[in-house]
């Protein structure tokens, strides 16, 4: 059984949490592919809540190391723009990014080193007379000495295409 004091003191902890995380659908129609907009929109929402959560965590001293953003989807995207640009907004934001040299190695864990990678798919779908296609981003920063996932966010954008009457299938 939980305390009232005890509540208190875990419930705005599970209330950040529960804002610096989540799942956000944005709609276009139009094209299919995955548009320079999209990467756009996508790295600004990205930023905008990895800047949320490095805000909640103020008196840590946080620091970023951006290392994966892969392409699952069958289409070109062009991940490292997607990445450069939220490292540059965020930069801009006073928040620190770490990028270790090329011709070096990598660097080694560390207090409030945090590991920024992730993923972007696609689901296709016909809807009717309707191409659907969902392209869902997600992105975690862990911590470099635990491996604890610190934070994690979803971006789904979705596209929709008319089919013409001799696509259409019966």
């Amino acid at each position: 059984m939980v305390t009232a004091q005890a509540w208190r003191m875990i419930f705005p902890i599970a209330l950040a949490a529960a804002v610096a995380c989540g799942t956000t659908t944005e709609a276009g129609s139009g094209s299919t592919e995955f548009l320079a907009a999209d990467g756009a929109k996508l790295s600004a929402h990205m930023a905008d809540s990895i800047h949320r959560f490095v805000a909640s965590a103020a008196p840590r001293k946080l620091r970023i190391e951006a290392k994966r953003f892969d392409n699952r989807a069958s289409s070109h995207i062009d991940t490292r723009l997607v990445l450069d640009t939220i490292r540059e907004n965020l930069v801009k934001r006073a928040v620190v990014f770490v990028d270790p040299d090329p011709g070096k190695k990598p660097l080694p864990p560390a207090r409030g080193l945090l590991y920024l990678s992730g993923t972007i798919r696609e689901n296709r779908d016909v809807d009717g007379r309707t191409h659907v296609i969902r392209y869902t981003a997600s992105m975690t920063l862990v911590d470099s000495l635990s491996a604890k996932v610190e934070w994690t966010e979803s971006l789904v954008i979705e596209k929709r295409q008319n089919m013409r009457r001799s696509q259409a299938r019966f």
